[in-house]
């Protein structure tokens, strides 16, 4: 096998940090601009508890933390083909339902025609930069301490699933022993192993061919109109 650029880069990154290298987190050869609804959770570097601890089930927020929220429920403002479902902060991590072009568009000034809809992670590095920038004028922390590098996602494909992380997104705060982001946790959460079983494998780097030339599933993002959450 020929080794690819990333491949190398990765490569080299563990051998220097002495760090495992980082699975990838993005399906390959899916495009992340389809309209639907995506479920992502996006974790502090380090797992540091930044943004608040849990008390009697819900987040007490530091100002990191309240930051952060305000900065989650800004980005329709500023992608305007976005919405907001249901979310949740905890001590170092965000949990989010976003949904892909669902919202109306002002026409493209060049092409007279929609503005084209906005990569998932693209969407998601512009809230990390601006949450960042914030948090470190706020609490005097260099910017790049607050993220991990990258973030994690799950297609929705149907409304039974879209329900069911509704809830744990909803239940989080409850159920954080079971958080699998707690280093303390007591015990494993059965959203855990749904969710793992429910999500397509990212593709094989050694398969030159695409999901859609070797049989395997290609998750069509579920676009049933979003129901904003309380």
């Amino acid at each position: 096998m020929v080794p690819t650029p990333r491949s190398v880069a990765v490569a080299t990154e563990a051998a220097q940090t002495g760090s495992p290298a980082r699975k990838p987190l993005r399906l390959r050869n899916f495009d992340y601009s389809q309209m639907g609804c995506y479920f992502v959770t996006i974790c502090t570097r380090d797992r540091r508890h930044l943004f608040g601890k849990i008390v009697a089930g819900r987040l007490r927020a530091t100002d990191a933390g309240k930051i952060v929220s305000r900065c989650w429920q800004r980005i329709p403002e500023i992608t305007q083909d976005v919405e907001l479902d249901e979310y949740t902060i905890m001590p170092n991590h965000l949990h989010g339902l976003l949904w892909l072009g669902r919202a109306v568009r002002q026409p493209d000034a060049t092409t007279g025609g929609a503005g084209r809809v906005r990569r998932l992670g693209t969407i998601v590095g512009a809230f990390k930069a601006a949450a960042a920038r914030q948090i470190g004028a706020a609490i005097g922390i260099e910017g790049s301490s607050v993220w991990q590098r990258g973030f994690f996602d799950h297609v929705v494909r149907d409304e039974a699933g879209l329900n069911r992380i509704r809830e744990y997104i909803q239940n989080n705060p409850l159920r954080w022993e079971l958080d699998r982001e707690n280093s303390q946790r007591t015990g494993r959460d059965v959203f855990d192993s749904w969710l793992a079983s429910s999500k397509p494998r990212p593709q094989d780097d050694r398969r030159p061919e695409g999901p859609e030339k070797t049989g395997e599933a290609v998750p069509r993002p579920y676009q049933a109109s979003a129901v904003t959450g309380p």
